[in-house]
């Protein structure tokens, strides 16, 4: 991944800081703010906030911990989420995580050489009656065929081209 600009990032949190200054927590809402910038969370910045409000980086770190959607680890510019659930298992979600795979060359949990996908599985995302179902960049794709994936997996690699 591509490093991060230390003095863009310093002002970025001290304009996100002097915005949420008022608010009673305002510390979730500014790691989301990060994360959407960034797409992840870098380190620097946890260290960064730490030192502009009152939050120590120990606590801020628990909470990045605590959210499953929040994340230290770079991303690529496609976030793929597969459901890992039950109701997956019960109607073939191997299959589709494996085809997922090789479509893209990547292993679940990792990220492409050139940084485009990040296929990543998680326990629920509340939809079991959808299964199998994936979430590609937060839009959620229910009852999916391994011939409709293909087709998914196709239009997102032409718009990334």
């Amino acid at each position: 991944m591509a490093s991060i600009n230390l003095a863009e990032l310093h002002e970025f949190l001290q304009d996100l800081v002097q915005e949420h200054e008022t608010r009673k927590s305002p510390v979730l809402n500014m790691l989301n703010r990060i994360q959407e910038r960034y797409r992840y969370i870098p380190i620097e910045a946890l260290y960064e906030l730490s030192r502009l409000t009152k939050y120590s980086f120990a606590d801020l770190n628990a909470i990045v911990s605590s959210f499953e959607d929040l994340t230290t680890e770079p991303v690529g510019e496609h976030l793929i989420l597969v459901c890992d659930g039950t109701a997956w298992h019960a109607v073939g979600a191997v299959d589709v995580i494996k085809a997922i795979e090789d479509e893209l060359g990547i292993s679940c949990g990792s990220t492409s050489e050139d940084e485009k996908y990040t296929l990543k599985s998680v326990y629920c995302v509340g939809a079991c009656s959808l299964a199998p179902i994936a979430m590609i960049d937060g839009v959620s794709f229910g009852r999916i065929k391994l011939t409709k994936l293909d087709e998914m997996l196709a239009s997102l690699k032409t718009d990334v081209a």
